[in-house]
């Protein structure tokens, strides 16, 4: 098969996991408050911590789910469960395609209150979609979860999953404990360096789903400025050093598309240009200073550490191209599989083209399947 695409971006939400995912995989004491379905007269939904948290496709509600998958021109028998189906996965990506899937967790229940009880379901999810991965193939990458709420806990979880072979883990910045660059984090960063694990984040909703308030279009500018929410915890992982003193440190910033990104990379080697650090208008503040010495402008960083998935940006594919643009080094494409909004379905193929067009083959491939396949180490068939 000649295939066109990897992922660098697919979803296993919370809808999409089997009923006795935790049921089984939490520790007794923990499985009453942990995640369970349980039926409503409005369908089937996971309930945990007492509340109810969306919609479960395994009950009620499967048929309701499915045709988000069947509007696309996908099969799904009654009952399936595709997203944690590698069988069915493995059937989805060869219609459209695509050699190899980068997949991120749900969000759901990264908002669970509890310390205890939130270890536990990240540690019950990773063993279950490590799972799923073992029988993809070789072609699909589940990230297993690190806690970002508990800084303290993130490098011995990293080592833990390193040893088990994983070399890419999902990270939700918008959750951490703490500020991306604040000390706390340096073992993290060290270990995830000499274990050569990627650390992934994609965006996420600070607060929670509740956060965001559905009157007078504040949801839709909320959506209309998500993209713009990885700026910040980028230019604090660069301005503070990180990638200074972790030079094989790799970052994947998931969904949020790339056509500000040059823009974006300017502006930040701006700051140096301009000697902001070293801002005079500051100089007789008694706040805490504390400046980074940087050995390259943030822009080099940004081409040399991070990646940026996008699934459907007709603007930045436009700059792929343009003499001097940075998103060559950075822009990976990521179908957001399987959210209505991503670029999926049994006409992949075709989206691909048009958002692709006027864009040089070599330049397609490498946004599309080359660089993907080199940030995760993803073994590739050699062309016959």
């Amino acid at each position: 098969m000649n295939y066109q695409c990897i992922s660098a971006d697919n979803h296993l939400d919370l809808i999409w996991m089997p009923r006795d995912t935790w049921q089984h995989g939490l520790p007794e004491k923990l499985r009453a408050a942990g995640p369970k379905v349980v039926e409503t007269e409005r369908g089937s939904f996971w309930e945990f911590e007492g509340q109810l948290r969306g919609t479960a496709a395994d009950g009620s509600s499967n048929a309701q789910m499915l045709k988000i998958l069947r509007d696309r021109g996908l099969e799904a028998p009654d009952g399936a469960l595709p997203p944690s189906n590698p069988k069915l996965l493995l059937e989805y990506m060869d219609q459209g395609g695509m050699y190899a899937a980068v997949t991120f967790g749900g969000l759901a229940w990264k908002f669970i209150e509890d310390p205890e009880l939130l270890k536990g379901v990240y540690a019950a999810y990773n063993d279950f979609a490590l799972e799923v991965a073992r029988q993809g193939q070789g072609r699909i990458v589940i990230l297993p979860n690190i806690t970002a709420r508990l800084p303290e806990e993130c490098p011995g979880q990293i080592e833990a999953l390193a040893k088990r072979g994983v070399t890419a883990v999902e990270f939700p910045y918008w959750d951490a404990g703490a500020p991306l660059f604040e000390e706390v984090w340096e073992p993290m960063w060290s270990i995830a360096e000499e274990a050569g694990v990627r650390i992934c984040s994609h965006l996420g909703i600070i607060g929670g789903p509740g956060a965001v308030p559905r009157r007078r279009g504040a949801n839709l500018a909320w959506a209309a400025a998500q993209p713009l929410q990885a700026g910040l915890p980028l230019g604090q992982l660069i301005f503070s050093g990180v990638f200074e003193r972790h030079p094989n440190l790799r970052f994947c910033f998931g969904e949020t598309r790339v056509g500000w990104a040059p823009f974006h990379a300017e502006w930040m080697d701006r700051q140096i240009r301009i000697g902001r650090a070293d801002d005079p208008r500051q100089a007789t503040s008694d706040r805490p200073r504390e400046n980074v010495q940087l050995s390259m402008l943030p822009s080099e960083y940004l081409k040399r550490n991070v990646i940026l998935t996008f699934e459907d940006d007709t603007f930045g594919t436009k700059q792929l191209e343009t003499p001097g643009s940075i998103l060559e080094d950075i822009a990976v494409w990521g179908g957001d599989f399987p959210h209505p909004q991503g670029i999926w379905g049994a006409d992949l193929a075709r989206q691909l083209e048009d958002m692709f067009e006027g864009v040089a083959e070599p330049v397609r491939r490498r946004v599309l399947f080359e660089h993907t396949a080199e940030f995760f180490d993803i073994p590739v068939p050699t062309p016959t």
